[in-house]
């Protein structure tokens, strides 16, 4: 006798106590038949004969296991990869392939999602360097000025520190610059991955072009702009010791001046 399809759809509560409790406590040693999962779940519902076939065929509409997925992805966060993963082997190992084809699409979601937001952090990470960068540079003219005010230079010394801080001021507004790009990419990036989690219906072909069009180009450039950062760096570095030589040479002038006096 046919049952309604209310008597016997995906509980929450009921696959919650087998995954939590049985299945992921063993994955850990060993993977586990999804068979066993799928019987056990039949024989807490209330189904013909044929309905039992039919899930077991694997031939049942798909719709039937959208609980089953969220449930298990939801125990499957980013620190759970692995068990996700060892997932997927148990269906694909018991020929539940449909099943197993749309896990693995939330699964290389997430991979993809990691290794964008690991870029991520380390675009982030340099934005906050290059930031402190920029705060070393101000402080660093600011102590140009107060020396300045306390003490009058010759002429040749004032124009050599107008062209040093010149240089300074345009090396700040070439990294601030750099900055924004960064943070327009990393928010962009973030639109993205949270688009990808929120359309969890794409098929693979879609989220592989999705992130493609991401990437595509994206790593090169990126490691370009490092690079020209990088160099950027290293010049403000250079351009900060002869600053100091600089400085040096002022406050030389300034005790002579004051020996003078």
């Amino acid at each position: 006798m046919a049952t309604d399809s209310s008597d016997y759809q995906l509980e929450d509560e009921i696959v919650q106590e087998l995954f939590s409790k049985q299945f992921i406590g063993d994955m850990s040693r060993k993977i586990v038949g999804i068979h066993d999962v799928v019987q056990k779940f039949i024989e807490t519902n209330t189904m013909s004969d044929d309905e039992k076939k039919a899930l077991l065929e694997k031939k049942v509409v798909d719709t039937k296991f959208n609980k089953l997925i969220k449930v298990v992805t939801k125990h499957c966060d980013k620190n759970n990869l692995q068990v996700l993963k060892s997932f997927i082997c148990a269906l694909e190992e018991t020929k539940n392939n449909e099943l197993a084809k749309q896990l693995t699409l939330v699964y290389d979601e997430r991979v993809n999602s990691l290794s964008i937001l690991n870029r991520l952090a380390k675009e982030k990470s340099l934005v906050g360097n290059l930031k402190g960068e920029i705060k070393r540079l101000q402080l660093t003219l600011e102590k140009r000025d107060e020396l300045q005010r306390k003490q009058p230079h010759s002429g040749e010394i004032q124009r050599l520190k107008e062209n040093f801080v010149h240089v300074i001021g345009e090396e700040k507004e070439q990294l601030s610059k750099e900055i924004e790009k960064l943070e327009d990419r990393i928010a962009e990036k973030e639109s993205t991955i949270l688009n990808l989690r929120k359309n969890q219906t794409l098929t693979r072909g879609e989220i592989e072009e999705e992130l493609k069009k991401i990437t595509s180009g994206h790593e090169k450039k990126i490691d370009e702009q490092i690079a020209v950062i990088q160099n950027q760096n290293e010049n403000i570095c250079q351009q900060n010791e002869k600053i100091d030589v600089l400085t040096n040479t002022v406050m030389k002038l300034v005790n002579l001046m004051e020996k003078k006096q």
